[in-house]
């Protein structure tokens, strides 16, 4: 996406404007059909659909591509609280919730209907993922338990018990054990046992969310305690510490090529930063009260943002960005490699000559400025609604 030199004011969300304080992340809409607050977003990996669940225990699922973007496909309700985890499986046919009810629930995405629901849970389910072959459901709950779940319901369901309430986890890359985000300041190994093979210490308070690159070599977290922090997963190191939230961070993910990390907080701020360098890029405010999820399309075009927003106010937010996914393509066997940002030469033609100098690098542009927003408050519940949202 091309970056703006200007702040475009959202329309549609009336007096109460939302703004990109960063202007090379453009708004680009806001996607209805939500009646209350927006607890989770997903993409789907082929980047086609976006899901969002909320405080209204419903899940929307839009058409993320184009044309047709921002198209409701699906209204999916079942659930009797607030929806908590979001994951499409890989082949992008099916759709998995968690929710604060203590269910777990698998969608049909072809014909929008429901397949299953597992309770096996006794408290509120904070994550759900497909496993690699999209037979099962893998969560985790306040019960302090995590679960792979066979949807077919051929095998009974895997209880691996932490002996605490697990925020998120992911399979480490030993394929024996797991990384487990608590309601500690620790992130644990665990074996299929719940023993703790090793304690990646590093944050000062809860860590919230957990996100494993896709090369299996990086391992991002987010804490109450205001940071990211990113590891090396092979010795269990931080290697950096991201400071910038001026309040918990309740969300991270990492970009489908692993060069940047996409984090969200209760300061209702949504940073931008560089893996390798720990380098803040961008900061987009003022559009949520309370940032509660973001993600990022696959080809990292766009960036979407769930939470709280201005009173009377509810939907997914959608922006621009200019990420640029880079994908490695090695070259071909005796082939040339030509000058950066050239044109390859068609085959017959003669090449360019030697000697021609090449572009000057763009400079890099400046950080935007940033302000420290007063800390959002708590609404107060609504009559006749599911009890408040207890922040994490």
């Amino acid at each position: 996406m091309k970056a703006l030199k200007w702040l475009i004011p959202v329309l549609l969300l009336g007096a109460n404007a939302v703004q990109a304080q960063d202007s090379s992340y453009r708004f680009f809409m806001k996607l209805p059909g939500h009646t209350s607050d927006v607890e989770s977003v997903a993409y789907s990996f082929d980047g086609k659909m976006m899901a969002s669940g909320g405080w209204d225990n419903r899940i929307m699922v839009y058409r993320a591509d184009t044309p047709g973007i921002g198209q409701l496909l699906f209204t999916l309700e079942g659930h009797f609280s607030a929806i908590t985890s979001l994951a499409f499986s890989r082949d992008g046919k099916m759709l998995a919730s968690g929710s604060k009810d203590f269910s777990v629930k698998v969608w049909d995405l072809s014909l929008g209907r429901l397949i299953t629901t597992f309770s096996q849970h006794t408290d509120a389910v904070n994550r759900v993922y497909f496993d690699n072959t999209g037979k099962n459901v893998m969560t985790c709950s306040n019960d302090g338990t995590m679960q792979i779940l066979d949807i077919a319901r051929v095998a009974k369901p895997k209880v691996l018990k932490v002996g605490q309430p697990v925020n998120a986890f992911v399979q480490h890359p030993d394929r024996k054990s797991f990384l487990v985000a608590t309601t500690g300041p620790e992130i644990l190994q665990v074996d299929p046992t719940g023993k703790v093979l090793k304690r990646l210490a590093g944050h000062t308070d809860q860590v919230n969310n957990i996100q494993l690159s896709a090369d299996n070599k990086t391992l991002i977290s987010c804490s109450h305690d205001k940071t990211v922090i990113v590891w090396d997963v092979v010795n269990g190191k931080a290697l950096r510490t991201l400071k910038g939230h001026n309040w918990k961070v309740t969300s991270v993910i990492l970009s489908a090529d692993g060069r940047y990390i996409v984090s969200g907080g209760n300061d209702g701020e949504v940073r931008v930063w560089e893996t390798a360098t720990g380098t803040q890029l961008a900061l987009v405010k003022g559009m949520c009260v309370n940032v509660r999820g973001v993600s990022l399309s696959p080809n990292q075009t766009r960036l979407v943002v769930g939470g709280y927003l201005p009173e009377g106010s509810f939907g997914v937010l959608m922006y621009e960005t200019p990420l640029v996914r880079v994908q490695a393509t090695p070259a071909k066997p005796g082939a040339t490699t030509g000058k950066p940002g050239a044109t390859p030469a068609k085959p017959g033609t003669t090449p360019a000559k030697p000697g021609t100098t090449p572009a000057k690098p763009g400079t890099t542009p400046a950080k935007p400025p940033v302000t420290t927003p007063a800390k959002p408050t708590t609404r107060p519940a609504k009559p006749g609604t599911t009890p408040p949202r207890a922040k994490p």
